[in-house]
Order: structure tokens, then C-alpha cells, then sequence
């Protein structure tokens, strides 16, 4: 242990072990020798210490408690409101995409085809010929798909639908026959194929352009001594590639008549 005591002559501060108080001792500064005693010691105040504290928390009434409490449930809103919003725009946006499809047979028996929406039975005449069939609405991008059906005359039964030339004449004629009534605007595109075994022409007209343009669809089969003209129209979704417009065709069977 030691005490703090000033040199008589130069002031400077030594620091003394009590052991040698009230013993002679050589300044290091000045060299004076002097005797220093108990009462000559330098008076110190103890270093004052910081208390200890706690980290502090934060409690219920804490501004910045509160001001992150609502950061969260802003975002907590923000949150529920757009997967709300993705949610039925995903429904809706599926829901036009691919519709539900079921399947409908026609009253007289002769074909069955899946639609998106309830079919009507129709009816009309084409060149004195009667068809009739279904016809199905669809609200979403008012978009009608129908079938029609009219029995062939006893000379164009009677033709070899083997021979491709034959088929494709009888076809083209059939297309006349029907699609005045039927396709609006211009045709754009035509190619012979099949439906399953049976001879059948597609064909896609436009209307108009841009987002008020419309587009119809259509498949002309000679099935079982009849022909059937299969119509999908309406606007930028149907077209031939779409999910439903496809299966609308795929899904059409034609059926023998009841004897």
C-alpha cells in the first residue's frame, strides 16, 4: 500500500509506501532528500463508479413499441389484402381460361358434345334444308358454342366419302350450304382433316380487329348420313388453340340414328 505525498521543494507527487513514511527518501525529480510523515500525504477522492443499470426493455407503453406494433399490422393488411385479391383473380382468370365443361347429348339422338354453359335447342333453315341442334352461352367474353345438324340429301349419301377428292368437294359444298348463316366476316384460314373416321373441313373467320375483334371457329363433319357443323365464337379467347375451344371440338361424337 502506498500514499500519495508532494516533494517540499519541486511539488512533484511520489508515490510512497507507507513503510517508509517517517523515513528519509531522495525526490526523483529534484534529488531532495526529505522525511515524509502520515500527515504529509496527498489527500485522494475515491473514483467515482457509474451504478449498474439494467438493459432496458421496452413495455406496453413504449413509443417504439407501439409504432413497430403498427408497422406489422399495416403489413399484416397489406398481406391479407393482396393474397386476397391474387386469390380471386387467380379464380376468376382460371375460371375463364377453363371453364367447366359437361357433356350434353342433342333431343334427337344424333350427337353428343361437352359445352361450358346449358345448352337451347335451335333450329333454322339453310338453302331449304332444316338443322337443328344446342346452343351454349357462355357470359365470360360472350363467347356461343353450338352444333347443328341437318340429314343429307339421298344423292350425297350415296357418295364414296373413301375417295379424299369426293369428301372435300361434298365438303366445300356443305360449307356454302351452311356457314352464310352462321360465320360473320372473313375467312382466313381452311384445311381439310378427320373427326375420328369421318371427313371433316376446319375453318377460322375474322371480324373487325384489335380488342373488338371476333373469331369463329368452326368444324364441318358427314358423319352417319348427316352433316354436323360444330361454331365456337366470340372474341380473343376462342381461339383454336384455347383449352376449351379445343376440347369443345375433340369432345364432339356423332351418334347412329335410333332404329
Amino acid at each position: 500500500m502506498t500514499e500519495l505525498v508532494a516533494c517540499p521543494r519541486c511539488g512533484d507527487a511520489l508515490d510512497i509506501p507507507v513503510e517508509l513514511l517517517d523515513k528519509p527518501v531522495r525526490c526523483a525529480a529534484c534529488r531532495t532528500v526529505f522525511s515524509p510523515t502520515p500527515t504529509d500525504a496527498i489527500p485522494t477522492a475515491p473514483r467515482a463508479m457509474r451504478p449498474w443499470t439494467p438493459p432496458r426493455t421496452a413495455d406496453a407503453g413504449d413509443p417504439a413499441t407501439k409504432s413497430n406494433g403498427w408497422v406489422w399490422v399495416v403489413l399484416l393488411l397489406l398481406v391479407g389484402v393482396f393474397g386476397g385479391f391474387v386469390f380471386l383473380c387467380t379464380g376468376l382468370f382460371r375460371g375463364v381460361l377453363n371453364p367447366e365443361m359437361a357433356v350434353h347429348a342433342s333431343d334427337e339422338g344424333r350427337f353428343r358434345v361437352a359445352l361450358p354453359a346449358t345448352p337451347t335447342n335451335v333450329s333454322r333453315t339453310d338453302d331449304k334444308v332444316k338443322v337443328s341442334g344446342l346452343l351454349a352461352t357462355r357470359p365470360e367474353g360472350q363467347e356461343t358454342f353450338q352444333v347443328l345438324s341437318a340429314e343429307l340429301p339421298a344423292a350425297e349419301k350415296r357418295l364414296d366419302l373413301g375417295n379424299e377428292a369426293v369428301a372435300v368437294a361434298l365438303l366445300a359444298e356443305l360449307a356454302k350450304r351452311h356457314l352464310p348463316a352462321l360465320a360473320a366476316g372473313t375467312e382466313v384460314q381452311r384445311d381439310s382433316t378427320v373427326h375420328g373416321p369421318y371427313p371433316a373441313l376446319d375453318m377460322l373467320f375474322e371480324k373487325g380487329s384489335g380488342f373488338v375483334k371476333q373469331l369463329t371457329v368452326v368444324r364441318i363433319v358427314v358423319a352417319e348420313g348427316r352433316v354436323f357443323v360444330l361454331s365456337a365464337q366470340g372474341g380473343g379467347l376462342v381461339q383454336p388453340h384455347m383449352w376449351h375451344v379445343r376440347h369443345f371440338f375433340t369432345s364432339f361424337e356423332p351418334l347412329p340414328a335410333v332404329k
